[in-house]
């Protein structure tokens, strides 16, 4: 699916400082235009699919979609392979929170919780868990394959009780909203005093490296947000969080698009892909449990890696008005 044939909207002011002003950055892959805010340099989509039409782009059709451009290829497949080989990116995220709170006991819930994985984790950890999940279907799966409490529907749409939660989870998702302030805000809100939000999101700081080749601006194109660290910053302040840590996780040189590449790294992949599945998998995971724990650096100003982390905390006491 192409957002150009959703049905669009021009983006008056900025989503995270509301001011109005804004240039043109770079043309994606697909032809939509992102820009960046000439107040706070945020870089978002615009014009963008309204967001009735953004969410009805996450189907089944999108975890099984087979143009990685705007979706997931084999997701349930992945997800299971990884669940069972030990390499789930879960396990490294909540090693991560656990070395601030333990999770037992404590009351977590994720948004866009796809498969259910990173929850059903969070739940061999001791946690009470529940999940929100745009698309029915992996609600559906989530409830009769994993027996957790999944609400299906959007954030906005979610009746989240005040201070109720001591962990949010919000992996890969806030790229997705076209309100991600409002919805930083929301979470804040269900948190409990010491509460602690984790996310992860593209990291938008590879485009000082790249420029317009990052491989952000050429997959994925369901994303009408995109961050850096200082752009983060500014979201956490503006939702009276508090950062207390924040890291850069993955390959430091990440890829560019290449056109040329393409049919090449396609058929690496089925290569590799055959490998995992038939010849050795033991040792495949054992070097992908072993490269996980190499990949995550502490930010430190200049974060290249192509994905950032950062984990939050709401005040013990409230803020002085």
């Amino acid at each position: 699916m192409r957002l150009s044939e959703l049905p669009l909207e021009v983006v008056a002011d900025c989503p995270l400082c509301h001011e109005s002003g804004a240039r043109d950055f770079v043309s994606r892959g697909d032809g939509m235009q992102v820009v960046q805010c000439t107040t706070c340099s945020f870089l978002y989509l615009n014009p963008r699919p309204v967001n009735e039409a953004l969410q009805r782009i996450y189907s089944t059709a999108y975890y099984e979609s087979s143009d990685e451009m705007c979706g997931y290829r084999e997701y349930l497949r992945r997800e299971r392979e990884a669940l069972d080989g030990g390499w789930h990116i879960g396990y490294t995220i909540l090693d991560l929170i656990e070395q601030f709170e333990p999770l037992l006991g404590k009351k977590v819930i994720e948004v866009g919780s796809g498969s259910g994985s990173v929850l059903r984790i969070a739940a061999q950890k001791g946690a009470t868990v529940q999940g929100i999940e745009s698309c029915a279907e992996m609600a559906q799966y989530i409830q009769k394959h994993l027996a957790m409490s999944v609400m299906h529907g959007s954030l906005e749409d979610a009746d989240l009780p005040d201070d109720a939660f001591d962990l949010v989870l919000l992996c890969e998702v806030i790229e997705h909203l076209s309100d991600p302030l409002g919805a930083a805000r929301q979470l804040q809100k269900c948190l409990k005093p010491g509460g602690l939000l984790f996310l992860t999101t593209p990291n938008a700081g590879c485009t000082g490296r790249f420029g317009g080749s990052w491989y952000g601006f050429h997959a994925s194109y369901e994303h009408v947000s995109y961050f850096d660290m200082a752009s983060l910053n500014r979201l956490i302040g503006q939702a009276s969080l508090d950062v207390l840590g924040a890291w850069s996780f993955g390959d430091t040189h990440p890829d560019v698009h290449d056109k040329k590449s393409d049919t090449a790294s396609t058929l690496l992949k089925s290569v590799l892909r055959s490998f995992a599945s038939e010849l050795a998998p033991s040792l495949l995971n054992r070097y992908r449990r072993t490269k996980r724990r190499q990949t995550l650096y502490p930010c430190t100003g200049i974060e290249q890696a192509h994905s950032l982390w950062l984990l939050a905390q709401k005040a013990a006491t409230p803020y002085a008005e």
